[in-house]
């Protein structure tokens, strides 16, 4: 982090050396593997740095990176992690339909305004209902996204993050809801 004000000019040669080498080890999709590639953003978000700070030095490898992947028949998996609110708008910028993008802590209906038809979002059944929420509150959460969030497509109902602590029967709440009622037409 002190090198955002210490040595900017040094850290954004880093980023652009630490994508190059990256990107030459990854190489092309092989023909019958998967081609997913996952993307766990762990320090982009509003409480770890300002927007500023994103546009500079965080945005710019991102955005390099994902296009790349996309151009090699990539699949890139974004997971954010934090509050991504302010960061919407950038994952336009990002090839239209060629990208998934996970969601931790976001205004899910804002996410899919911003993105609709754009890229493919899942995220944000809070863990936290999954393990002290009642089957109706789960059942109300996960409606309330569908119905909103799953309009058109590009949705997919999903958690904010791992579910260990969650009540078995709010899980299979979450999942038997999910199959019955989070049907396109």
């Amino acid at each position: 982090m002190t090198d955002l004000f210490k040595h900017p000019d040094e850290l954004l040669a880093a980023c652009d050396a630490v994508l190059k080498v990256e990107l030459e080890h990854l190489g092309l999709p092989k023909e019958g593997e998967l081609n997913h590639v996952l993307i766990p953003l762990h320090f982009g978000s509003e409480g770890f740095m300002s927007l500023t700070q994103f546009e500079k030095f965080y945005w710019p490898t991102l955005k390099a990176l994902v296009v790349e992947l996309a151009e090699r028949g990539f699949l890139p998996l974004v997971m954010t992690e934090g509050d991504y609110n302010s960061r919407l708008e950038y994952l336009l910028e990002l090839p239209k339909g060629k990208a998934f993008v996970h969601f931790d802590n976001v205004d899910m209906c804002r996410a899919k305004d911003v993105l609709r038809g754009h890229l493919c979002i899942s995220g944000n059944v809070p863990t936290s209902l999954l393990a002290l929420g009642s089957p109706e509150e789960v059942r109300e959460v996960a409606k309330r996204l569908i119905d909103y969030c799953g309009r058109d497509g590009g949705f997919v109902l999903s958690t904010r993050t791992p579910v260990d602590d969650a009540r078995p029967e709010n899980l299979k709440t979450l999942i038997d809801f999910t199959i019955e009622y989070g049907v396109y037409a």
